[in-house]
């Protein structure tokens, strides 16, 4: 029996249901095959939406990562007069997980207490598309350019790092405009629209 710890449960948020699995694979590297395989067996367990994050210590494909911010190295140890810096914890996703939450980010945060980072992962629903009642169009203001906070907000949602295509990381960062811009603008400006909307009509 193989000795890779791992914790996997469904988890519904967000209005749908998906996997968030923990993972911690081997630590021999003659064994690594070990976690990959079982990593794969539960990729093809189930059709939802999963995300795994963790200790990999090793990593197969670099369009199975997902961006991040943060140090880049999640592993540092000291030994003797050196300092061994690697990225052993990550996160992976499945195209499934990726389209239902393009706008997603990992956060690799520093720690006193431990020698691994922690993962703070940040889970950003995609913007529907017009054409179904309920969906969210995502419509840019230009009263939003008056506000230099605008400019950092833009420049927050197309820092995100990833592995994929042009296409692809161009549309996952307009997606994340789409959620950011329009939840600062709430905070920001209240439902200015609406307001607007309801001064037109007492006109």
């Amino acid at each position: 029996m193989s000795s890779v710890t791992i914790l996997a449960w469904n988890f519904r948020g967000l209005d749908l249901l998906w996997h968030l699995i923990g993972f911690y694979g081997q630590l021999e590297i003659g064994r690594h095959h070990e976690s990959w395989a079982l990593l794969k067996s539960l990729k093809s367990s189930s059709t939802l939406p999963w995300v795994c994050l963790g200790d990999f210590n090793e990593i197969t494909k670099q369009s199975e990562k997902m961006g991040y911010k943060g140090p880049r190295f999640t592993f540092v140890r000291k030994h003797h007069d050196s300092v061994l810096r690697e990225r052993l914890d990550r996160v992976l996703m499945n195209h499934a997980w990726e389209e239902q939450f393009p706008g997603s980010i990992s956060h690799h945060l520093l720690t006193v207490r431990s020698d691994h980072s922690t993962i703070l992962l940040k889970v950003q629903r995609r913007v529907q598309h017009v054409g179904r009642k309920g969906d969210r169009q995502f419509r840019f203001e230009n009263y939003w350019l008056n506000d230099d906070e605008s400019e950092s907000i833009v420049r927050e949602a197309w820092s995100q790092e990833m592995s994929a295509s042009m296409m692809d990381r161009v549309l996952a960062k307009i997606a994340r405009c789409g959620v950011l811009l329009p939840d600062w603008s709430a905070h920001k400006f209240g439902n200015l629209p609406g307001r607007i909307k309801k001064l037109q009509s007492n006109l």
